[in-house]
C-alpha cells in the first residue's frame, strides 16, 4: 500500500493514472468521513494507493499512527510518501514509522536540506533510518555531487543509487509505470536491501547499466 501524504501537493494519483477515480483521500480517513479502505484505490495487481488532501486540516499524531497500523494489518507493507517541511505530517508520519529513507538529489540545496532532516530523524533512535540517491546523472558521479559526498553531508547510510532515466519521465507523463530500465533495476536492488539481502552498491558506470 502506497499512502502519499504529500499535503495540498497531491501527485501520485497523476503518477499512476488514477486521478479520476479518486473519491476519498487520507483526510478522510484520518477524520472518519468513510472507511479506510474506501480510500484505496488499485493501482495494480501488487499496488495500491491511498491519496493525500489537496488541503491540510488538523489532526492528532495518534489516529495516523492508528489508520497506519490498521492498514498494516492488510498489506505485505505500508509505505508513506511525505515532503519535507511539512511540519506537523511530517512529524506524525515519522514518529508512526518502523523505517525512514531520505530521498536526496545529487544538488547543493537538496543535499543540505535532507542533512538536516537527518539531524532531526536522529532524535528517533529505534527508528532505522537510511538514504536513497534519486536522478543521478552521469556527470554527478565525481566531485560535490558523487555518491560519496552525499553520504558524508547527509550522515545517513545509503541503501541505494537510482540514475536519471528517461523511461520514469515518458511513464510518469503516460500515467504509467516502467517495466524496464536502469532506474527500475536500482528500485529492484533497494527493494531486495529492505528485505534483507546484501547487495552492494554498483559503482561508476555500473550504476546507468
Amino acid at each position: 500500500l502506497l499512502i502519499d501524504a504529500s499535503v495540498a501537493t497531491r501527485c501520485l494519483d497523476i503518477l499512476y493514472g488514477v486521478d479520476h477515480q479518486i473519491l476519498f483521500d487520507l483526510s478522510d480517513a484520518l477524520y472518519g468521513r468513510c472507511r479506510p479502505s474506501q480510500t484505496v484505490q488499485q493501482v495494480s495487481d501488487s499496488l495500491s494507493l491511498i491519496a493525500a488532501p489537496l488541503q491540510e486540516e488538523p489532526f492528532a499524531w495518534e489516529d495516523m499512527h492508528r489508520l497506519f497500523h490498521l492498514c498494516a494489518r492488510d498489506y505485505d507493507y505500508v509505505l508513506v510518501d511525505c515532503l519535507s517541511g511539512m511540519g506537523n505530517y511530517l512529524t506524525s508520519v515519522v514518529r508512526s514509522a518502523d523505517t525512514i529513507y531520505v530521498v536526496v538529489t545529487p544538488d547543493c540545496l537538496c543535499a543540505r536540506a535532507c542533512s538536516s532532516l537527518a539531524a532531526i530523524f536522529a532524535q528517533f533512535d529505534k527508528i532505522e533510518q537510511g538514504m536513497i540517491i534519486n536522478q543521478l546523472r552521469p556527470a554527478a558521479r565525481k566531485g560535490n555531487y558523487s555518491v560519496d559526498h552525499l553520504i558524508d553531508t547527509v550522515k545517513l547510510p545509503c541503501i541505494g543509487v537510482v540514475p536519471q532515466d528517461h523511461r520514469l519521465w515518458e511513464a510518469a507523463e503516460a500515467g504509467t509505470v516502467p517495466k524496464y530500465g536502469p532506474a527500475i533495476r536500482a528500485c529492484e536492488r533497494i527493494a531486495a536491501r529492505f528485505e534483507g539481502r546484501q547487495i552492494p552498491l554498483p559503482k561508476g558506470k555500473k550504476i546507468f547499466a
